[in-house]
């Protein structure tokens, strides 16, 4: 551990209590982030997710240390490993949510197969690694930006309170049953309103030729 990794004062968390003391700021920042780049990197499986996580913990320490109250009989280190870990698994989770949706969404639109697809295209040309990365972003935002188009057009047309029931079973995952006791509807409407939309999205894709 290095000198700058020893406990903090608690002068320094009181300062840095302030946010707009920047020097507060800079200090535990010099102190900490090493460490959190350390712990982070061996936490998260992909190395590119660590700088996204480190922004979303340290808001969160900021945010914690306006209300913070130093126990001398307790190390911040240790305090700051648990929050680690606990904002940790809240970002696995989260990362778990966002790509089980994004499939649901895909499978709703009825665009399984462009993975495969690309896949299979990708085999191809595996001496070029480079070019297939280029070729698989460049795909899947083309893929994305014609879904967003298609979900804008399609939410457009309906209440609010269909494409939120849609959502809701689509996306949350909630099943008609439960979504139909939270919109107080009977499950025929509920299924007919999420049918509604699911069509009419799968026709406005169908326009858009998404593949």
């Amino acid at each position: 551990m290095s000198r700058s990794e020893h406990d903090t004062s608690p002068t320094l968390l009181k300062r840095a209590a302030d946010w707009s003391d920047r020097s507060a700021w800079n200090r535990m920042h010099y102190r900490y982030d090493a460490l959190l780049d350390r712990w982070s990197r061996r936490a998260l499986d992909n190395p590119t997710d660590v700088g996204e996580f480190k922004q979303i913990l340290w808001i969160e320490i900021a945010r914690r240390l306006v209300g913070f109250r130093y126990d001398p009989n307790r190390s911040f280190r240790s305090w700051l490993k648990t929050l680690h870990a606990s904002r940790v698994a809240d970002f696995r989770k989260s990362q778990a949510r966002s790509a089980r949706r994004a499939q649901r969404y895909r499978e709703v639109a009825g665009v399984r197969g462009f993975d495969d697809r690309f896949a299979a295209a990708a085999w191809e040309h595996l001496t070029d690694t480079e070019g297939a990365l280029a070729r698989n972003m460049a795909a899947e935002k083309a893929a994305a930006d014609r879904l967003e188009r298609a979900r804008a057009a399609v939410q457009a047309r309906f209440s609010a309170r269909s494409w939120a029931i849609f959502w809701a079973i689509t996306m949350e995952d909630r099943s008609i049953r439960d979504t139909a006791t939270d919109f107080a509807l009977t499950y025929a409407a509920t299924f007919a309103a999420y049918s509604r939309v699911r069509n009419a999205l799968k026709q406005e894709l169908e326009r858009a030729d998404l593949p």
